[in-house]
């Protein structure tokens, strides 16, 4: 090799140093970006359910019914719903947790 060549040898080296930081900085902010909305949302799952809890009247059930059992056909409602919400943050959180630690190439 010539100094000519290796000057851009060096170049185009130098070159794909950083692009490999780059995307590995791209990478890590993603995982942070993923990892918090996975927290945010475990966080976030009990204000949701209190809010549904209010909307549904399961919050103020014992102020309403007295000491009658939570478990019939008037709290099915509060519950399904409440259940369903629950599902739905979980797999959320899921997703988050696997779209932080995804290759890209086969990860799964």
């Amino acid at each position: 090799m010539t100094s000519h060549q290796d000057a851009s040898y060096s170049e185009s080296s130098m070159s794909e140093e950083e692009e490999i930081r780059q995307i590995n900085r791209r990478i890590w902010k993603r995982r942070v970006i993923y990892l918090v909305a996975a927290v945010a949302l475990f966080f976030v799952l009990p204000l949701v359910l209190t809010v549904i809890a209010y909307a549904t009247g399961v919050a103020s059930w014992s102020d309403i019914y007295g000491p009658l059992i939570f478990w019939n056909e008037l709290s099915s409602r509060g519950f399904l719903v409440g259940f369903v919400v629950i599902v739905i943050f979980i797999a959320l959180m899921m997703y988050f947790i696997a779209g932080a630690f995804e290759t890209g190439e086969g990860a799964w």
